[in-house]
């Protein structure tokens, strides 16, 4: 809810309608788009999901048009599709459980620092579990330039 009202809060009163990046686990991808309709039905959400062929369909007719404010995508869907959203220029974006991210050198880390964006929010109830390097690299995400 924080965050549907955030990326709304800038829509209305801030005039920054996105293109916003949502990027969740595959089990909450549904929910996170009922959520946005049911608070936020003026706000314009695309959920990148599906086949190949269906994604295609997205990518061409929604994605490249930017014909959306929040897309929301899964992590495996963001790694398969990695090429297209490389493309765009985000305004903010959002990783929902965030700890997914915490080894800089996996795949789906890397790949998300290397989209472009205005600003960063990470969502996650265990930000450090293990080691400090963990929660660095959270961090840097938010901040890549210290």
């Amino acid at each position: 809810m924080q965050t549907i009202s955030f990326l709304s809060y800038l829509k209305h009163y801030k005039d920054i309608p996105g293109p916003h990046l949502v990027v969740v686990p595959k089990s909450t991808l549904q929910n996170w788009g009922r959520e946005f309709e049911k608070w936020t039905p003026d706000v314009n959400t695309v959920i990148l999901t599906g086949s190949k062929e269906e994604r295609a369909d997205i990518i061409a007719n929604r994605i490249m048009p930017q014909d959306f404010n929040v897309l929301i995508t899964s992590y495996e869907i963001c790694l398969i599709e990695r090429s297209a959203l490389k493309k765009l220029s985000f305004e903010y974006i959002v990783i929902d459980e965030a700890h997914r991210i915490k080894n800089v050198d996996s795949i789906l880390s890397q790949i998300v620092r290397s989209f472009m964006s205005r600003g960063r929010l990470l969502i996650t109830g265990t930000p450090l579990q293990n080691t400090m390097k963990e929660l660095f690299a959270l961090l840097n995400f938010i901040c890549p330039e210290i």
